[in-house]
């Protein structure tokens, strides 16, 4: 196959991999709305253990579709990620050897299994616990103390208690009038039935000199950005793989320097999070836990995945 056919083929495969992402778009827009709900759940959960009420706020008219958007965009390059790939495999594995083709039917498989653990771990692990730290350690900076006075002639505190009642749920709809307002103090608003029947709320936030709100498209972009921090590193133990059957790294040099990657991988913890001890400890210690078993992978001979297939011009296939 000439040069011109091999700039045909990659053209082929370019646009068959664009046209495959339009339909994929598409279905991102479609469940944006309920990947938005899933991802501002840590948030939310982190908000109102430390007493805050759980809304997001958007600052401009384009913020909230602009993030909705955005995940739209991530859906589409998640879900098509294995239609780009299997393009561009249909493009480079006529010219691969029959070894080379079986590494790669170990580490594509092996990095889109470590890419998963990478997003679960951070989304029920890292930024749940990185949440309800940075949002407590906020909400308790500072802390207001209003000054206690008696109650004034004529008022009780049986009036007080009776002012608003408390619920955990809305009540049932059948019995809601326009003007009914209690205290949700599950979700930490005042609630109040509006005169066409739905509902309205005012958040309570906590006594702290400083108010917690978040804008959604900063906790969006927070979220993604972490996510391919996370991705990325969890990829160290095919990275040691394919380097120590290249001939790039040796699990004795490596070993001898334990201590110094230790230090290295716990410092890469630090600048890839949000700058909390907890996180950096997190994602450092998980990098280590990787790096062990990037060692123990590093035993696994190239001949235990290849088998007697030699990289000759035999084994090509046409």
């Amino acid at each position: 196959m000439g040069f011109g056919d091999h700039l045909e083929e990659l053209r082929i495969r370019v646009l068959l991999a664009i046209l495959g992402l339009i339909p994929l778009f598409v279905l991102g827009l479609v469940f944006a709305d309920p990947v938005m709900k899933l991802l501002t759940i840590p948030v939310q959960q982190a908000l109102l253990a430390a007493g805050e009420p759980s809304g997001l706020i958007a600052t401009s008219p384009l913020e909230t579709f602009l993030a909705w958007l955005k995940i739209g965009l991530v859906i589409m390059v998640a879900a098509g990620f294995p239609w780009i790939l299997l393009q561009l495999w249909l493009f480079i594995a006529p010219g691969l050897y029959v070894a080379e083709r079986r590494f790669a039917y170990v580490l594509i498989p092996g990095s889109g299994v470590l890419s998963l653990l990478a997003c679960a771990f951070l989304y029920k692990a890292m930024l749940p616990i990185s949440l309800y730290f940075l949002i407590s350690f906020g909400s308790h900076l500072a802390e207001s103390h209003p000054p206690i006075a008696d109650l004034p002639p004529g008022v009780t505190a049986q009036q007080l208690q009776g002012a608003m009642p408390v619920l955990q749920a809305d009540p049932p709809k059948d019995i809601r009038a326009p003007g009914m307002m209690w205290i949700d103090s599950k979700r930490h608003q005042i609630r109040m039935v509006m005169p066409n029947g739905s509902i309205m709320n005012i958040p309570l936030r906590s006594d702290a000199l400083v108010s917690q709100q978040f804008r959604i498209e900063s906790y969006i972009n927070l979220v993604f950005w972490l996510g391919t921090a996370f991705i990325l590193a969890f990829q160290l133990p095919l990275v040691m793989l394919l380097g120590a059957w290249t001939g790039i790294l040796r699990a004795e040099d490596l070993a001898k320097r334990r201590r110094i990657i230790y230090f290295l991988l716990m410092l890469a913890g630090a600048v890839f999070t949000p700058q909390d001890p907890w996180s950096m400890l997190m994602l450092g210690g998980a990098m280590v836990v990787l790096f062990e078993l990037g060692m123990w992978l590093m035993k696994i001979p190239p001949s235990a995945i290849a088998g007697d297939a030699a990289p000759t011009d035999a084994n090509k296939e046409a």
